[in-house]
């Protein structure tokens, strides 16, 4: 899902918390920055692969990489892989809301709604898209099943980004 859509929606959803549900406005604000600001992660693999700071050119990329992706057959699209993201992952939000727990971190539980709020839009994407949801819910899952996949941007040429 494009940033633009992560922060509307969030945007959104940050509305409701804040009038409605009277979630106070630094937590609101939490929530609000954790829902998109997860997809740093994207920023770190494209760094690691490409060895290049632009944030212009990793968002570039993964377009180009989700676009192929998409275009291919549903059925070869199980060969393939295009990333690995750090913070996008149950595993993530489970240490999040351990944190959570402590009382002098309870601010925590806003970053775990934010990063559970992108993680369910990141799903339904996937689902829209004709992809595998569980592909985007687990590091653990992506990492196991993911390492017999082809990576995506080993097999498009003149990638010049």
């Amino acid at each position: 899902m494009l940033p633009k859509w992560h922060i509307l929606f969030g945007a959104l959803f940050t509305i409701v918390l804040y009038f409605a549900l009277n979630v106070s406005f630094f937590h609101s604000l939490i929530f609000f920055f954790s829902s998109f600001l997860i997809d740093i992660d994207h920023c770190f693999y494209y760094v690691y692969r490409k060895k290049n700071f632009s944030f212009k050119r990793a968002y570039n990329w993964f377009l180009l990489l989700e676009n192929k992706f998409y275009s291919l057959p549903k059925g070869k699209r199980r060969r393939y892989d295009y990333g690995f993201c750090i913070f996008h992952g149950i595993e993530v939000l489970l240490i999040l809301l351990l944190l959570s727990l402590i009382p002098e971190l309870s601010f925590f539980f806003f970053i775990f709604l934010g990063f559970l709020f992108h993680l369910v839009q990141d799903m339904l994407n996937a689902i829209c898209k004709g992809g595998n949801p569980f592909m985007v819910l687990s590091i653990i899952y992506k990492i196991t099943c993911g390492k017999y996949k082809i990576n995506l941007e080993d097999r498009i040429e003149n990638t010049s980004y």
